[in-house]
């Protein structure tokens, strides 16, 4: 049962004056603008996930790592059945009635009802896949991939930089979105059209701006160049190691300090960059999952020697507060919601299971021993988890 905290008190900045807040110059770049005639390929900037499909890992391009469309068990559940990976699993995305699976040597495609391997393709380096309305795409440093949903090779491109990147698409375009670097391709062939150095780190959109940024946000139009419409340095050099969720107008982005280790989670308005509210924690926090009017977020120890041990889960209110709060002693994954219900998996050990909590009271639903750091992703009525190199089907 989770435990409820008594009230603390919280920092409030409602005014610019915490921040420094800057509009960038809006010169476009010309390397954004030359190339070949429009794409034959059109992504809408609004494409959203549809039912049956959980297309990245934090669920959609807006990292709320809600499926409004999911209804996964909320009751003790079985796994209806087991997928052995062989090696360790990266990444694991869904559509299109498939399961795509993720490791180091090669990418795979299982049937959602059965488990039945579908096809595999060889690809070396972690892999890092999302699903973009119809297409495929599996990342590594050294290789971008984009597939049809059958498994056949659309083209490749070859970053020639030894850095994860995020991949998105809209318009006629794929944009490789890099810590340092903003990289445009041609949808239909790969083709690199430009690249310029800006800021691509933990890339958050729902269709409008970017938001991307490890210490200063910048809040990127690329309709057809890269203007930064503002940019946001939080004082006291507090950073993210992880996405930001953006919903309802509002940049619900986790910060910490390294210095003395200061963390919380920072809410921004979304179309000026001023801040709304500033939540203390105790621990770094990870990439946050938002539904309706609650966020939630997991905070832990992450210096070296400590990664793993101690954690915990927290409900916040729309305006800051706590509902409630559960200590898990340990470090989990970012976590994930449908169905009024909160999804969390172990993190850098194997001391916790796979945890269902009700998203309302924070009453535990159910946990499923899987033995290790969890992948997730959820759809229709299934909860899709990897750990320690294999993937379970958990139903009802």
């Amino acid at each position: 049962m989770p435990s409820t905290p008594p009230a603390t008190s919280r920092r409030r900045a409602l005014s610019l004056s915490a921040l420094a807040v800057g509009s960038a110059l809006g010169g476009c770049t010309s390397l954004f603008e030359d190339g070949p005639s429009t794409a034959e390929r059109q992504v809408s900037p609004d494409w959203r996930p549809s039912p049956g499909q959980w297309p990245t890992s934090n669920y959609d391009y807006a990292r709320t790592g809600h499926n409004p469309f999911a209804e996964p068990p909320r009751q003790e559940p079985s796994v209806a059945w087991t997928h052995d990976a062989g090696e360790s699993v990266d990444s694991v995305v869904v559509a299109d009635d498939t399961v795509f699976v993720g490791t180091d040597n090669e990418i795979g495609a299982l049937e959602t009802a059965s488990g039945d391997e579908r096809w595999t393709r060889s690809s070396s380096g972690r892999q890092t896949l999302s699903w973009i309305d119809g297409r495929l795409y599996g990342a590594t440093t050294e290789r971008l991939r984009a597939y049809t949903s059958d498994g056949e090779l659309t083209w490749t491109y070859r970053p020639g930089r030894d850095q994860y990147y995020d991949v998105l698409e809209r318009g006629g375009s794929v944009y490789l979105l890099f810590r340092d670097r903003i990289t445009r391709l041609h949808a239909n062939t790969g083709e690199k059209l430009g690249s310029q150095s800006l800021s691509g780190r933990f890339p958050t959109t729902n269709g409008g701006l970017v938001y991307c940024g490890q210490y200063t946000i910048e809040a990127y139009d690329i309709e057809g160049s890269v203007d930064s419409s503002w940019s946001v340095t939080p004082t006291d050099a507090h950073e993210t190691y992880s996405y930001p969720a953006l919903a309802h107008g509002l940049l619900y982005r986790p910060e910490f300090r390294l210095a003395d280790g200061a963390a919380t989670l920072a809410i921004y308005d979304a179309g000026t960059g001023a801040t709304r509210d500033r939540v203390p924690l105790e621990h770094t926090p990870r990439s946050p999952a938002v539904s309706g009017n609650a966020a939630f977020v997991f905070t832990s120890i992450v210096t070296a020697g400590d990664i793993g041990t101690e954690g915990s889960l927290v409900r916040l209110s729309a305006g800051g507060e706590r509902r409630w709060e559960y200590d898990a002693s340990a470090s989990l994954q970012p976590p994930a919601v449908a169905n009024g219900t909160v999804f969390v998996g172990p993190f850098a050990n194997a001391l916790v299971p796979l945890l269902a909590f009700d998203a309302e009271t924070g009453d535990e639903l159910w946990r499923l021993d899987v033995g290790g750091t969890t992948e997730l992703a959820i759809a229709g009525d299934t909860v899709y988890a990897s750990a320690d190199g294999t993937v379970r089907a958990v139903r009802s």
